[in-house]
């Protein structure tokens, strides 16, 4: 996971900073796993003015749900960790 502060610039945004968080727990449980994806990659960008969220999630292949079972939802567990009441504006790509 790569959580990213940009700024809006001519052409692209400019990322001011970026880091990869060290723990993450809180959001993923205690074994930090998210099921279900091979090769994947989140980058969780904030407006700098509004920190306004923006998801993008990158993925080889995906587990395909069988019965009950099914790979995370990313997105929905994202929402309680993000402002503007969950509201995410995202960007799936397989890769």
């Amino acid at each position: 996971m790569e959580i990213s502060i940009v700024q809006a610039a001519p052409g692209s945004p400019k990322t001011l900073s970026t880091f990869h968080p060290r723990f993450t727990y809180p959001i993923f449980g205690g074994e930090e796993r998210i099921f279900g994806y091979q090769g994947l990659r989140i980058n969780l960008r904030f407006s700098a003015h509004l920190l306004r969220p923006n998801l993008e999630i990158l993925y080889d292949k995906k587990f395909k749900e069988v019965g009950d079972t099914e790979a995370t939802d990313i997105e929905e567990t994202l929402k309680e960790w993000t402002p503007e009441g969950g509201q995410i504006y995202n960007y799936y790509h397989l890769r």
